[in-house]
């Protein structure tokens, strides 16, 4: 994964009036923690920072952070955002090493069109999140699953992955995708639910997306602003 390049601005003053200042200002308030390093409080310009997040699908992602030319790698944990606008109030980072081994979530992607949608059946996508272990240098932004050749009754497995560099920690018997037959999808589902034949339907949700894990990581006190 390609680390994104942000570009920051030490700060000294903390706490809500302050980040509400920088907010008017055109500013993003943020903060920068390490296992064994001391919080850091920043800022960044807005409208560079939201061009450079715009393509980002998950917070497992890898940031070069220049600080007033201070060079650190961090994961961006997490992004406070605006209910209304969907605009970044507040940014987490957490400080980490190339070659840190962690634990955290990464999305699964399915693609194609299945043979057995195209024939009536109906595809239901059960695991939408993986697990992983891998060092910081190798987190993959996506999980890829091809679904074209998939018939009726057709399932793929955790098992059936191949990912370098990368462990899975969920069971690897476990099913990611099937592809059933249209009356067996439809009495799965209360009469309300009912979708369309050739439809995608999810058959469970899954957990609460979580945080990515560092396996070192220490518990910080959190930066109010």
């Amino acid at each position: 994964m390609k680390a994104v390049e942000l570009t920051a601005n030490k700060r000294e003053t903390s706490g809500k009036g302050a980040a509400r200042k920088l907010r008017m200002q055109g500013r993003i308030p943020a903060v920068y923690y390490g296992s064994s390093e001391d919080n850091i409080s920043l800022d960044f310009d807005a409208k560079s920072f939201e061009q450079a997040i715009s393509k980002i699908q998950s917070t497992n992602v890898i940031v070069s952070l220049d600080i007033g030319g201070d060079k650190k790698t961090a994961l961006l944990k997490f992004l406070q955002r605006d209910p209304i606008d969907d605009s970044v109030l507040h940014a987490d980072f957490y400080g980490v090493s190339p070659e840190q081994e962690i634990t955290l979530r990464i999305p699964v992607r399915y693609v194609g069109s299945a043979i057995g949608v195209k024939d009536g059946g109906v595809l239901q996508m059960i695991i939408r999140e993986l697990e992983i272990s891998c060092k910081v240098s190798d987190i993959p932004e996506f999980v890829e699953v091809d679904v074209t050749d998939m018939q009726v009754g057709d399932s793929i497995h955790v098992e059936e992955l191949e990912l370098e560099k990368v462990e899975i920690l969920i069971d690897p018997d476990r099913t990611m995708v099937t592809v059933v037959p249209p009356t067996i999808a439809k009495t799965a589902l209360p009469e309300e639910e009912e979708e369309e034949e050739g439809e995608v339907v999810e058959e469970e949700e899954g957990e609460e997306p979580t945080e990515p894990e560092v396996i070192t990581e220490k518990k910080k006190e959190e930066e109010e602003g």
